[in-house]
């Protein structure tokens, strides 16, 4: 079963239609991956603040013994 692109995959598709040389691309990874963590970032950021969250808190969830007893 196939499946529709996306326009984002289909501009990627146009971008990359012609031949590149493995610097040129390697620089386009680059910069769409950088792209991706900075959105990420900036939406983790956004819940950590809707959240409450805090650096205290972390500290205490990663000292929090938390397990299913076995039986």
């Amino acid at each position: 079963m196939a499946t529709a692109l996306n326009p984002i995959q289909m501009q990627l598709l146009h971008i990359f239609k012609y031949q590149r040389d493995e610097k040129e691309l390697e620089e386009m990874r680059d910069i769409l991956l950088d792209y991706l963590d900075k959105k990420i970032q900036k939406e983790a950021g956004q819940v950590w603040e809707e959240r409450g969250y805090s650096n205290e808190l972390m500290d205490e969830w990663l000292n929090t013994h938390i397990r299913t007893p076995y039986k």
